[in-house]
């Protein structure tokens, strides 16, 4: 309520990675106070070019500590070209699907695959339809550089794709064997594979009217899990239903009536096995596997 306010600071790391704030972690910290009002605003550099949109503190009191993260130009950027181009969905923008797990590059990882210093992404896993994988990048692969940027740690080629346009190609250098090879890599949007297969269940039972498909890296978006799960998944749940009580968008079914749930199909027909003895199921939500029984 002041006006507008400027301050000044020194640069202390350009790709935070450990801060959990959210799903692409990789800020840049400043000593620049940041306090409730100018969240939100340029971090301007010496020659006065934006470097970045302050965005977060670490703080125990609520006000500045000296400690203040912001979310890089080059991710600002893909955002807003993301958001005209029409790659926008209700849970936010749509962003470059690789189908990789990687992790960092310990000391011990280094030597004894030969790389001079702990750097890089390991890859650990590849999604059947990975664009990497389709490429020819292969588990135990380090990727050292995207589009000649360095690569630090798995959280930076992660931010380092995710600015990559969709439907453009990113050169991906690894580490293989001793020898550096460079790969294009095809940036795409999360895949309809499998196909959904959705179904609806339409019984007196008390899941009637839920949804449920087959999970994929598309529909892993929409729920919000992530993009590597499989199995077959609660898409949708009418409001207000009594199914509502039991089951939520997001939850994997693992179990129904004590077949081993493969496909949306095997839900139909293990309610059609439903008698007096009622509905017992196993599902997954989050982290956590429940096992609960429905009269």
């Amino acid at each position: 309520g002041v006006g507008q306010t400027v301050t000044c600071g020194i640069v202390s790391a350009q790709g935070r990675s450990s801060l959990d704030i959210n799903d692409y972690n990789f800020f840049i910290q400043t000593d620049a106070a940041i306090n409730p009002g100018n969240s939100g605003g340029p971090l301007v550099a010496m020659d006065g070019g934006v470097v970045g949109i302050n965005t977060a503190i670490y703080s125990r009191s609520g006000g500045s500590m000296g400690l203040g993260f912001a979310i890089p130009s080059e991710m600002v950027a893909s955002v807003i070209a993301a958001a005209m181009n029409g790659q926008a969905s209700p849970r936010g923008i749509i962003r470059p699907w690789l189908g990789v797990q990687a992790q960092d590059v310990t000391s011990d990882i280094a030597a004894n695959l030969g790389l001079e210093k702990p750097v890089g992404a390991l890859i650990s896993e590849l999604h059947s339809s990975s664009p990497l994988k389709s490429a020819g990048l292969r588990v135990g692969d380090v990727v050292t550089k995207v589009n000649e940027s360095a690569v630090r740690s798995a959280a930076e080629m992660k931010f380092r794709m995710a600015t990559v346009p969709i439907g453009k190609k990113a050169k991906v250098t690894i580490y293989r064997g001793g020898k550096y090879v460079t790969y294009e890599i095809d940036t795409i949007a999360p895949p309809e594979n499998p196909p959904r297969d959705e179904v609806t269940i339409n019984d007196k039972g008390v899941l009637n009217g839920v949804s449920v498909c087959n999970l994929n890296p598309a529909v892993a978006l929409k729920l919000g899990l992530k993009a590597e799960e499989q199995g077959v998944v609660v898409l949708n749940v009418p409001r207000r239903s009594y199914a509502a009580r039991v089951v939520a968008e997001g939850d994997v079914l693992q179990e129904v009536n004590g077949i081993s749930i493969q496909s949306p199909q095997d839900v139909i027909k293990a309610l059609k096995d439903d008698s007096s003895r009622g509905i017992q199921m196993t599902l997954k939500r989050g982290n956590r596997i429940s096992r609960i029984f429905l009269r």
